[in-house]
């Protein structure tokens, strides 16, 4: 199974094998497919047993040691799945939003912020692990608002409000946010949910830099 230290740990294996630190906007999904891929092995599936669909990036099979890389498109940024056909069974999925200046205040919504309206997207896709990656700037000029903790708080809200629409039990929802400066790398976090009976677990091993 895969908890918040396990993914962070691919993750930062990922991002050293980029560019590394800070990642730039065209290379955040790219490095979060890829990090997908250093995961399967810990769901216990063989290699190449699994396809990745993975929205607005060209062949890099050659990148990728353990997910076949399909190129038709997803609902979603990057899916993860079982089976060549239907039905299609969805093992991992996650969304990147890295355009570092979306609106992000401690009340916005997905109707007002494309961070939220991508997470929202994400949340409706039904997956046992989901990913949500962003990237933003650390502060505005003339704003004390640190966005950093502001976008990772919203994303916390926007998970217990749809946990009973969107969420099935034992599903795990991961949520990082990087800073655009490397300066501000130290304030990395990664939160992690998971639902059980119903409730929305408390975040499972919180912390993490790449």
């Amino acid at each position: 199974m895969i908890d918040t230290m396990q993914l962070m740990s691919a993750f930062k294996t990922t991002v050293e094998e980029c560019s590394g630190v800070p990642l730039s906007q065209k290379e955040c999904k790219k490095c979060l497919a890829m990090t997908l891929d250093k995961l399967i092995p810990l769901l216990k599936y063989k290699k190449k047993e699994l396809c990745l669909c993975a929205n607005g990036i060209s062949d890099f099979s050659e990148k990728l040691q353990y997910l076949e890389h399909d190129k038709f498109e997803s609902l979603i940024d990057l899916t993860v799945y079982e089976n060549d056909k239907d039905p299609f069974v969805c093992v991992l999925s996650a969304e990147s939003e890295a355009f570092p200046s979306h609106d992000i205040e401690k009340d916005s919504t997905s109707d007002n912020s494309d961070y939220l309206w991508d997470f929202f997207k994400l949340l409706h896709v039904p997956s046992p692990f989901r990913i949500f990656l962003a990237r933003t700037t650390m502060y505005r000029e003339h704003e004390k608002l640190d966005r950093v903790k502001t976008l990772q708080d919203r994303l916390q809200s926007f998970t217990e409000m749809y946990n009973q629409t969107c969420l099935s039990d034992g599903d795990k929802i991961f949520t990082i946010v990087l800073p655009t400066a490397k300066k501000h790398y130290s304030h990395v976090e990664c939160r992690g949910y998971q639902r059980i009976n119903g409730i929305l677990g408390d975040v499972l091993n919180p912390g993490g830099r790449p």
